[in-house]
């Protein structure tokens, strides 16, 4: 009988490992003001920041770097329901220019664990039309330096389990 549950015990570690998703990635917004989902041009998202763009966008696990330190604004317009939860997703600018995640025109429904608009530097949110939930932290102007804004309007839908403002 022990030998049994040893052996039980082991096939089902086994096949737990077999089916564990594969390791998420960290992918970096490298293009200027476009659409989250560039699969219909060239790809904006890349596995380096400030590389070159190799996905399209980011899927279920990956974390998401809306992130830049130039002089010029960028928008970056989502538009596309990823399948599942994003792990995380910031939005920074920590150059001259500003960052802002919209979910304007299309809506859509964007899900992720955790979120910080405004690390460092300049983070912004426009959500007007679809449905943004943070199941767990939603961080707004993260440090001393940084500046988080999100814009809520229309039949924009915003959840949150836990909400910091000017959180250090």
């Amino acid at each position: 009988l022990q030998r049994r549950i040893v052996t039980a015990c082991f096939i089902s570690t086994i096949l737990h490992l077999f089916h564990s998703p594969a390791h998420a990635l960290d992918l970096y917004w490298v293009c200027g003001s476009g659409d989250w989902d560039s699969g219909l041009g060239t790809p904006c998202w890349s596995t380096i920041p400030g590389g070159a763009g190799t996905q399209d966008y980011p899927l279920d696990g990956d974390s998401a770097y809306l992130t830049q330190a130039g002089v010029t604004d960028i928008t970056v317009e989502y538009h596309q329901q990823v399948a599942g939860s994003l792990f995380n997703l910031a939005i920074d600018a920590t150059g001259i220019g500003t960052m802002t995640l919209s979910q304007v025109t299309y809506g859509g429904d964007l899900l992720t664990e955790y979120e910080t608009v405004g690390d460092l530097g300049t983070g912004n949110v426009v959500l007007s039309n679809g449905t943004h939930t943070v199941t767990n932290t939603l961080y707004l102007g993260n440090s001393v330096t940084g500046n988080g804004s999100y814009a809520l309007s229309g039949s924009g839908s915003l959840t949150t389990l836990f909400e910091h403002i000017g959180f250090e």
